[in-house]
């Protein structure tokens, strides 16, 4: 199938079921955003105690670290708490209304907070970045400053000892010195060694907690210090709601549905649609189109060119007779062959005065015919006649040699309306497979059902 025959059969015969797609289409994508609120996104920059990221990687896990924190339903809360904000659910807050990104390949985040009212979005989204940050600290600093506690609690414990042993070696010196015998005084020196060497060892173990200490100071001060850039201030613009693109995908969607059950449609029950079509179905040449006038008559030049036509092919074939046969209902097959009838007979001897002879030849419109057209067609020797396909006109009579030639002297040429369906045209096919006369050609009828009497034109009289 050509892609012109498949656009007409699709989009020509289908046009309106494709249209009704495609409104539905566009419905739901005004449905989908009929009850949607307003609402506006208020954003604010922040750092995190994190090192500058050195790869995209690094980035996205820096962002993904804020975002699980600012989606917390439980710090969304205490940042509702710190905003004053008590007419909101914490929970859908954090599920839909709260977002992070990183901003490129920097340590820099941007959390956006959206709400129908423009400053609670501000007030909210400053509020949830400084609890982000202390929960940060809390997670990196923490264990931090619990390090430093500890060791400041070790380094005070060795202080009170050193400071016991120095008051014990101190009595002890004076205790040796005034000594009654020289025995009692070495015991006391022997004491104050002892005490000494005590002092010695946790003076040894304050040094390495002091120095310990000061490591983890030192490495602490070396992190970055989270802060907030940016605050959030009130946004003065409505975020877009998306409706258009919801709105374009709902008319592309109804587009591709409906054309797709066109085409089913169409493999299902095939149209052929155009003469040229039809002729090719038939595997014979197109004579011509008959239109219809704006009373619903067919156009008067199409029934002259084709009246020519007729008489052409007629000549050609060696046929006296041509039968119209219709391929469907609703084709005045009888008003047809009348009318061409009239125009296929020769007039020789016309005056070209006369509406006939100008519509014959110049292609004008004749007024209502009198008798001497009539006188003329009587007086006429028509060579081709135009008539209505009738089954008997081709039986055979009086002998089978005689009436197969009757039958061969006749032609048949199907009318056909510009649309017919591949199913309409299997009686036409088993028709025309058991008539003996020949097929000679195809006329597309575009013109409308007739509606009342038809009119002989060999009745019309001039005035």
């Amino acid at each position: 199938m050509e892609l012109n025959e498949a656009i007409r059969r699709i989009f020509g015969q289908h046009w309106r079921l494709i249209a009704a797609f495609v409104a539905c289409g566009l419905a739901l994508g005004f449905v989908v955003h009929w009850s949607h609120a307003r609402s506006y996104t208020a954003s604010t920059r922040l750092a995190l105690d994190t090192q500058d990221p050195k790869s995209q990687s690094e980035s996205t896990a820096i962002s993904d670290t804020a975002d699980a924190l600012a989606t917390s339903p439980a710090l969304v809360s205490r940042a509702l708490a710190d905003a004053h904000v008590r007419d909101r659910d914490a929970s859908k807050i954090a599920a839909s209304h709260v977002s992070t990104r990183a901003l490129g390949t920097s340590g820099i985040l941007q959390l956006s907070v959206s709400d129908r009212d423009p400053g609670t979005a501000a007030a909210v989204a400053n509020a949830l970045a400084a609890r982000v940050i202390a929960a940060r600290l809390g997670v990196t600093r923490g264990t931090t400053d619990q390090a430093v506690a500890n060791l400041d609690q070790r380094i005070q414990t060795l202080n009170r000892q050193i400071a016991g042993l120095d008051s014990q070696i101190d009595a002890l010196n004076v205790r040796a010195a005034t000594a009654l015998s020289p025995t009692a005084a070495n015991d006391f020196r022997a004491k104050r060694d002892d005490a000494s060497r005590n002092r010695d060892f946790l003076t040894e173990q304050r040094t390495v907690f002091e120095t310990e200490r000061a490591n983890v100071t030192s490495g602490a001060a070396l992190l970055p210090k989270p802060t907030v850039i940016s605050p959030a201030s009130a946004p003065t613009h409505a975020d877009s709601t998306g409706a258009s693109a919801d709105i374009v995908l709902g008319l592309l969607l109804g587009a591709i549905l409906g054309v797709g059950l066109a085409a089913l449609l169409e493999s299902v029950r095939p149209t052929v649609v155009g003469g040229e079509a039809l002729a090719a179905q038939f595997d014979t040449p197109l004579l011509g189109t008959v239109r219809s006038a704006p009373d619903g008559s067919p156009v008067l030049v199409d029934l002259v060119r084709l009246a020519e036509r007729l008489r052409l092919v007629a000549s050609a074939e060696h046929v006296k007779t041509i039968c119209l046969l219709p391929a469907s209902d609703g084709i005045d097959a009888a008003g047809l062959a009348a009318e061409l009838d009239v125009f296929a007979r020769p007039l020789d001897d016309a005056d070209p005065d006369e509406p006939l002879a100008a519509a014959v030849h110049g292609g004008g419109s004749p007024s209502k015919p009198g008798g001497r057209r009539a006188q003329r067609v009587e007086q006429s020797d028509p060579t081709v006649r135009v008539l209505p396909f009738e089954s008997r006109s081709f039986a055979t009579s009086n002998g089978h040699g005689n009436g197969r030639a009757r039958a061969q002297s006749k032609g048949v040429v199907l009318v056909c309306p510009p649309v017919v369906k591949q199913d309409a045209l299997a009686a036409a096919r088993h028709l025309l497979r058991i008539n003996p006369g020949r097929l000679l050609g195809l006329i597309e009828y575009s013109c409308a059902p007739p509606r009342g009497p038809q009119v002989d034109l060999s009745e019309w009289e001039l005035p």
